[in-house]
């Protein structure tokens, strides 16, 4: 890697399920273990194969053969009984096998791996060190050698602290569940917004000179330096550098706090989508004759960038 460019903690790969939980395992060095609802699945699983192997009846030319002809009937009564249950467990042995491996395969896939594996780890005490590294290094985070050269133990601390925070976003659910659960943005793993004064603007005092906007330039300036942020620095092969970046105080309105559940990502995901966007009120109901619903309250989006006049 050149002297001078942005910081990587590793490879940018993506991983999930027991392969995330491997490399958090030699991130943190340490053992991390599955959700024990993967391992009752897994038991079920083998239960099952059991079941499915131990199918072998009584030959019928066999019995009648070398079986005592005085024991047929019993040795018949114990077979039909015998063919019923390897019957139904064989009708419904695919179906079963199905179900218990997409659950198994859910628990890394859901909430359930993500609270889990941070409940196992020391998240706080990491954010702690790798802040104070990133601090005492300075602009010599992107430059490896001077940063050795200038607090070795930093370094060490930095790049080792940072390896560990870097794929925590790996544990988030990789798609909507059955159930409805929102795909996470990877950035409310590690992100604390503050509170900040939402964008309103109040269509009723619409003038030709005033398009009913309630802030200044410096709030809107703040909720787009936020999104720009989060979009930018948050992404498969920058999320190294937006954790520095955030560590070290260059995003005023962010604050590096590791997510404790995915109930908690999850609400910083809602949180963030209301950034940036401008929030109309006493918008007046569009004309039923145009084809369009009353519209009530809606948004529009500014960003850092915008013109506030247009």
């Amino acid at each position: 890697m050149p002297k001078n460019a942005p910081i990587q903690f590793g490879k940018n790969t993506i991983e999930s399920g027991v392969k995330a939980v491997k490399y958090l395992e030699s991130a943190w060095d340490q053992e991390i273990t599955l959700p024990p609802e993967h391992a009752d699945f897994t038991s079920r699983i083998s239960k099952l194969e059991e079941l499915i192997q131990k199918q072998d009846g009584v030959d019928f030319t066999t019995m009648i053969t070398t079986t005592p002809v005085d024991e047929w009937e019993d040795t018949l009564e114990r077979e039909l009984q015998s063919s019923t249950r390897s019957d139904f467990i064989q009708r419904n042995y695919q179906k079963a096998r199905q179900t218990l491996t997409e659950a198994r395969a859910n628990t890394l896939n859901s909430a359930i791996l993500y609270d889990h594996v941070i409940a196992q780890i020391d998240a706080a005490g990491a954010v702690a060190a790798f802040t104070e590294a990133a601090l005492t290094l300075g602009d010599n985070v992107n430059n490896i050698q001077q940063a050795i050269d200038q607090a070795p133990a930093a370094a060490a601390e930095f790049r080792s602290q940072g390896r560990k925070l870097w794929k925590l976003h790996q544990l988030l659910p990789t798609s909507y569940s059955v159930n409805g659960t929102q795909l996470t943005h990877p950035a409310a793993v590690y992100l604390e917004v503050a509170d900040i004064e939402p964008l309103i603007r109040d269509m009723s005092q619409q003038r030709m000179a005033h398009k009913g906007y309630q802030y200044g330039d410096d709030l809107q300036y703040r909720h787009g330096a936020i999104t720009m942020a989060v979009e930018n620095k948050f992404t498969t092969s920058t999320t190294s550098q937006g954790l520095t970046e955030v560590a070290q105080g260059k995003h005023p309105d962010l604050t590096l706090n590791i997510a404790t559940t995915l109930e908690e990502a999850q609400a910083r995901t809602r949180a963030l989508k209301t950034i940036g966007k401008v929030q109309r009120i006493n918008e007046k109901p569009a004309d039923a004759s145009s084809g369009h619903t009353p519209a009530g309250l809606s948004t529009e989006r500014h960003t850092k960038g915008t013109n506030k006049a247009s």
